[in-house]
């Protein structure tokens, strides 16, 4: 088998599980996994830390015994899926980050209005 097939075999893995699991868009339980372990724990892991951590599992499994396609079409699938979480975050609006960044300094809500107040304050071009 070659790499783009491999590509191939994971979206449509991805696509599968999320219809059995999650939403008709694919595979999308991580959002809820890592906001569970966070609550369970008090650790701030993110969406795209809960990804890496698959991925290392799966990296983990395939040097400990025979070849089990399985864990390259998984590794393959959740590595895209990591990519398109921190593509989330990197692209999510400033003002967006800015208020996310104050909830959680001050463990408390904060308009829309003072949101963009502390943005523009900062130098934010909004």
């Amino acid at each position: 088998m070659k790499a783009p097939e491999f590509c191939t075999r994971a979206a449509a893995l991805m696509d599968d599980r999320g219809k059995e699991r999650d939403k008709e868009d694919g595979e999308r339980s991580m959002a809820r996994t890592v906001a569970a372990f966070n609550a369970m724990t008090g650790h701030a892991l993110s969406e795209e830390e809960g990804w890496a951590f698959m991925v290392y599992l799966k990296l983990a499994r395939m040097q400990g015994g025979s070849f089990k396609l399985d864990d390259y079409e998984d590794c393959v699938a959740y590595t895209a899926l990591m990519a398109e979480a921190a593509n989330a975050e990197a692209t999510k609006p400033v003002v967006q980050v800015v208020h996310d960044e104050f909830q959680y300094l001050n463990d408390d809500t904060m308009s829309l209005a003072d949101c963009l107040d502390v943005a523009r304050k900062m130098g934010v071009d909004i």
